[in-house]
């Protein structure tokens, strides 16, 4: 079973769904579930994971049409305001921005504010979007609550020691989405194959997961992502199973 485990969607009716955007970005053009469905069938993903994108800010809406749509192929990540924790209905987890507050400080004042708590009492998997430089504090935050299953969005933009050093930690996971983000060359990005190698064997491939970051900033095409993981990169075949889809399936559809 191959699984997306990042993707967003884009509703075209912005009336209805209209941006409050929490990190300055909004789309160029809508992105819809339709759209994203098509991608899917024609590269053979069999089921995805919806992010709540920062565009939408905690306005979960149309996230949650489109798992209603499609609830056997979809999951959703749900976004709400961490310093006033709570849930998204019919979600399997959270996400916290940490990116768009530079610096240290901000996902431990999340922590203090109880959202790391509020996550592990409803058992929700916690996605997190972090600079390089908030790998580490992101460590230190998930050292603290074992309790949470925690997944560090797009490779932690590069913070490859850090992420690293916080490998023992068994509830700990890695999205070896975005690898452009950490990437000086173009697709396919050969300059962090290294690293990304060192993080498959540092995690193993049971806590790393695929996705492709569809209807992000600037993603490669769709067909082109689904085809670097599960063609170009050389991996075992037993290690592109669990990346390609085992990994997302324990951690987001109970399999």
């Amino acid at each position: 079973m191959v699984i997306d485990a990042h993707v967003h969607v884009c509703a075209a009716d912005a009336e209805r769904f209209p941006f409050t955007p929490l990190l300055g970005y909004t789309p160029k053009a809508p992105a819809p579930l339709e759209r994203l469905m098509e991608r899917m069938d024609a590269c053979g993903v069999d089921a995805a994971v919806l992010v709540q994108p920062s565009y939408y800010g905690y306005d979960n809406r149309y996230l949650q049409e489109s798992m209603a749509r499609e609830p056997a192929r979809l999951r959703g990540v749900g976004l709400t305001d961490p310093f006033a924790p709570g849930v998204v209905a019919g979600c399997a987890g959270l996400r916290l921005n940490a990116i768009g507050h530079p610096g240290p400080g901000w996902l431990s004042r999340t922590a203090a504010a109880g959202f790391w708590r509020t996550a592990a009492a409803a058992g929700l998997v916690v996605c997190v979007q972090c600079a390089a430089d908030q790998v580490a504090e992101l460590g230190r935050v998930a050292r603290a609550h074992p309790g949470v299953r925690c997944v560090v969005d797009h490779l932690g933009r590069g913070g490859w020691d850090d992420l690293l050093a916080a490998a023992d930690l068994p509830g700990l996971f890695v999205k070896v989405s975005g690898m452009g983000y950490a990437s000086r060359e173009p697709y396919p990005h050969r300059d962090v194959w290294p690293p990304v190698a060192a993080v498959l064997r540092a995690f193993g491939p049971e806590r790393c997961l695929w996705g492709t970051d569809a209807n992000g900033t600037d993603p490669a095409p769709y067909r082109a992502q689904v085809e670097l993981w599960r063609e170009i990169l050389p991996l075992p075949a037993g290690v592109r199973e669990a990346v390609l889809g085992g990994t997302a399936h324990r951690l987001f559809f109970g399999g």
